[in-house]
Order: C-alpha cells, then sequence, then structure tokens
C-alpha cells in the first residue's frame, strides 16, 4: 500500500522545547519497514521526499511521526501525540502557542492542539486504568477464595 498523506502542521510554544521522541508506541513502529532497496529505486517518490521536514532520510517509514499517524483509531475521534513538554508548568504560567496549519482536512473534520497531562500510566486520565485494576484485584481476590472452598460431598 502507498502512504501519501502525513500530519504537517508545526506547533511551538515560545521559550520551551516539544520533544518529538517516544511518541509512537515501538509496536506502531515495527508494524512498517522500508522496502530493502530504500532509498535508492529510481523513478520513486519517498516519504522523506514528500515530507523533508518531518520524516528522517534514514528511518523512513520508521519515523515516529509517520508511526503515530497511521496507527489505526478505535473510535471516529482520533488522537495522536505531537510531543511532550519535559518542562513543569506551574498554574498562571502564560504559553504562547504558533500553529503553522498546513494539513488540509476534509470537509466535516476538523483538527484541535490539545495541552494534557499525562498520569503515572502514560496516559491521559487515571479512571479508566484503576478500574481495570480493581476488577483484576477484585476476580484474583474471588479466584483466591473459590481455591479455598471445599465443596460439600
Amino acid at each position: 500500500s502507498k502512504a501519501t498523506s502525513l500530519f504537517t502542521d508545526r506547533l511551538e510554544i515560545t521559550g520551551m522545547t516539544i520533544d518529538r521522541t517516544d511518541v509512537a508506541w515501538p509496536s506502531d513502529v515495527a508494524r512498517y519497514n522500508n522496502p530493502s532497496d530504500y532509498p535508492q529505486r529510481p523513478n520513486t517518490m519517498w516519504m522523506k521526499d514528500m515530507f523533508p521536514e518531518i520524516v528522517d532520510d534514514g528511518l523512513g517509514v520508521k519515523t515516529e511521526a509517520f508511526a503515530t499517524w497511521m496507527r489505526p483509531a478505535a473510535l471516529g475521534r482520533v488522537w495522536n501525540n505531537y510531543g511532550w513538554l519535559n518542562e513543569e508548568l506551574k498554574e498562571g504560567d502564560e504559553l504562547k502557542l504558533k500553529i503553522n496549519s498546513h494539513f488540509e482536512t476534509p470537509d466535516g473534520s476538523s483538527k484541535m492542539f490539545v495541552l494534557t497531562q499525562r498520569n503515572r500510566l502514560g496516559g491521559r486520565h487515571d479512571g479508566l486504568a484503576v478500574a481495570f485494576m480493581l476488577c483484576g484485584c477484585i476476580c484474583f481476590g474471588m479466584a483466591s477464595m473459590a481455591c479455598f472452598i471445599k465443596p460439600k460431598p
């Protein structure tokens, strides 16, 4: 299959560095491979040629921005990581955002730049993870109790 699109918007926060590493899961990066003749095949337009500011020449489709962009979404609303701020923000801090919008969205769709906080588990919200762990503990407890109950003869 051919990959012919990539999220090309550039996001900046004045005075801060957006870390664009570790935005893709290792399994997402492993899903895609460059052809064995990458990038020497003649008369071929590679991702690195179409998006030189985003796709690393040596990595090609192994670039994290590409792997994140291509991640299948379970729902109609897609949330892809763009990068991380590794600096602590304090209440009252003012941020100046600069968005260079180049990616054209299809009619009826939109795009957003969302600042959110990571939790201990790497996600945006603790609720679902806590619910899963609580259910797991309850199941483990019930299974442990079932091991000690002796059936009546």
